[in-house]
């Protein structure tokens, strides 16, 4: 007898509980737990699909701005460059060469004459004009002067010749001494103190103003110039009065005067020593010759 048996079976007021839904007896029924809102699966892939095209989106904005980047920094580095700035290193090219050319032949062609001229200087002729032959070939040749003429064979006469202060025939110049030429023939030495030497200079009478034939019975010569300084000298053919002056100035008409050498010696000579200046315009000889 089946419902007679649940009758039998009460329930029981001490049981926890007496419900359905497991309320404690006594209690009122608790409410069913809330649910959880379910999120729909279209939902869901509308994000997904939001977020996936905004990635997209700024991809292609970056790629975009990269690539911009790159054409803007190869327009400035990968075009050719342009006409004007090409000839620039063009100009210089093909002018630079003749301009290293002139200038690396300038100092080839000058210098090396320049460096050559001083050394003769320390020899004692070097400071000198050209040295004179015998005949005293230098400059104009001595020429009679003052009217002298040739005797007639078988007598006696005069023969006027002007020798110039160029004309030297022999020369002894130091290292501290100098000869230089100057206006009309004349030449100057010069000497300072720095070495203890004398600067000489002889004249002669040229052989070839002596008529063949003829000899020298007597001669007067006169060594026209001037002087200054320490010490200066001027000598006349050997056998003259005075043989020589020293330190004295010449006479009025400037000249120092040597008369009655007997000849045939015709050199005279003109000295300076220690700090001096002397110059010799002129050798005038008035020789007197016979057959």
């Amino acid at each position: 007898m089946g419902a007679s048996t649940s009758l039998n079976n009460p329930i029981d007021p001490t049981s926890p509980t007496n419900s359905a839904h497991g309320s404690p007896l006594g209690q009122p029924p608790s409410a069913p737990p809330p649910s959880r809102p379910r999120q729909s699966s279209s939902g869901g892939l509308g994000q997904t699909g939001l977020l996936v095209g905004t990635f997209v989106v700024t991809l292609a904005v970056l790629t975009g701005a990269f690539f911009g980047l790159q054409q803007l920094s190869g327009s400035g580095t990968g075009t050719p460059p342009s006409p004007a700035a090409s000839a620039i290193p063009t100009a210089p090219v093909a002018t630079a060469t003749p301009r290293v050319t002139a200038r690396a032949a300038t100092p080839i062609a000058t210098p090396a004459p320049a460096s050559a001229s001083p050394e003769p200087t320390a020899s004692p002729t070097a400071t000198t004009s050209p040295q004179p032959t015998a005949g005293g070939t230098p400059g104009a040749r001595p020429t009679p002067g003052r009217g002298g003429s040739l005797p007639p064979s078988g007598s006696t006469g005069n023969i006027d010749v002007i020798v110039l202060g160029s004309q030297y025939v022999a020369s002894v110049v130091p290292s501290n001494g100098k000869v230089t030429a100057g206006t009309g023939g004349s030449v100057t030495m010069t000497l300072d103190r720095s070495v203890s030497n004398e600067i000489e200079l002889d004249y002669e009478l040229p052989p070839d103003r002596i008529p063949a034939g003829f000899t020298i019975t007597s001669m007067n010569v006169r060594i026209c110039g001037s002087a200054s300084g320490d010490f200066w000298e001027a000598y006349g053919p050997p056998g003259s009065d005075p043989t020589e002056y020293e330190v004295i100035q010449p006479a009025s008409d400037g000249c120092w005067h040597f008369t009655g050498a007997p000849g045939p010696d015709t050199t005279v000579k003109a000295f300076v020593h220690l700090a001096t200046t002397m110059t010799i315009t002129r050798v005038e000889y008035t020789v007197t010759v016979t057959r």
